[in-house]
């Protein structure tokens, strides 16, 4: 009799032990997959939150004074490179050299300067010109054709890129269009790659 006794508080003695040991480690798993959804939500914030870039105005073929090209570096983060001198016409200052902050290009002189291009457009750029506001899915037929003249070509072998100044970085594109406000000598060129804009250009007629 002293043995059967012996024998079931060890059997119930073992049951107990294992119903703690499957109940602890039910516990360590679910805070582990606690943990690790943590860790994968806190991932996905991270990246949804860095793929939100801020919104930079371009106020393209706007006069301002030198001086507010500082404010405009400060944004870009990166230095302003001489990459020109201007031609004999379609110049928009006396004196003017030619310049690229970034995916910007900058007609100047020791006076005043204006934002003329825009290379490679990075989709969070919102371009403002004539009243027209230009991003990256711009499209041709949002432009009022009563106030613009609108004519278009296509890329060729021998003219398929687009750049700043002669010197500079060329850029592909399929076709482009050229945008005239019937009151004005100004043309601005749109450069698409298949349905996305991917360059803007003002030039003046000579």
């Amino acid at each position: 009799m002293k043995d059967m006794l012996v024998t079931l508080f060890v059997l119930i003695s073992l049951n107990a032990c294992t119903k703690n040991s499957e109940v602890t480690n039910s516990v360590k798993n679910s805070t582990t997959e606690r943990s690790q959804s943590l860790n994968t939500f806190t991932e996905s914030d991270k990246a949804k939150k860095s793929s939100k870039q801020k919104i930079l105005d371009i106020y393209l073929g706007k006069e301002m004074p030198i001086n507010e090209l500082d404010s405009i570096i400060k944004v870009i983060n990166q230095p302003m490179m001489k990459i020109g001198e201007a031609g004999e016409c379609g110049n928009f200052f006396d004196d003017e050299t030619i310049y690229q902050l970034g995916n910007l290009g900058i007609s100047a002189n020791k006076d005043k300067a204006i934002l003329t291009d825009v290379v490679n457009l990075p989709n969070n750029y919102l371009i403002h010109y004539d009243g027209l506001l230009i991003n990256a899915s711009f499209k041709i037929n949002q432009i009022n054709s009563s106030k613009f003249e609108i004519t278009s070509e296509k890329a060729t072998e021998e003219q398929k890129t687009y750049s700043i100044s002669d010197n500079s970085k060329k850029y592909e594109y399929d076709i482009a269009y050229s945008i005239r406000n019937k009151n004005e000598d100004e043309i601005l060129n749109l450069y698409y790659i298949k349905d996305r804009l991917v360059g803007v250009k003002i030039l003046l007629q000579c």
